[in-house]
């Protein structure tokens, strides 16, 4: 399930429960405290149905990068494994571009120098 989607939906049903512990704490209870958990489940409704609405948007984006990326015959810059719509797919899901790949090939250290551990010195070597 998508990051933003997860987080819209366990907000939203953390925010439902609570809110009724919130309330009976400062004295509301009955018609107010229904009305109040009816209010937030209608935002929540809208809240989730906007994350669907992006995440759909940013896939059909991601579809018209790869068909451009296609008809172009463009090829990824230099570092990135895979064309900017993978990559831009691969952002939105947080998955790589390929099975077992990762999405940037670029070293993250300087070639030729390992990688040592930390004797309290911070960002130098020992």
């Amino acid at each position: 399930m998508p990051a933003r989607l997860l987080g819209t939906a366990a907000g939203g049903m953390i925010v439902l429960t609570n809110i009724g512990t919130l309330l009976a704490g400062v004295g509301v209870s009955g018609a107010v405290l229904l009305g109040v958990h009816l209010v937030l489940a209608v935002v929540w409704t809208s809240a989730l149905g906007a994350a669907v609405r992006s995440l759909r948007r940013d896939r059909v984006e991601a579809a018209a990068l790869a068909e451009a990326d296609a008809a172009r015959g463009d090829r990824a810059p230099k570092g990135w494994s895979g064309s900017s719509a993978a990559s831009l797919n691969s952002q939105m899901t947080g998955a790589p571009s390929r099975p077992g790949s990762s999405v940037l090939r670029a070293p993250l250290r300087a070639p030729g120098r390992a990688l040592r551990g930390n004797s309290g010195r911070a960002g130098r070597p020992r």
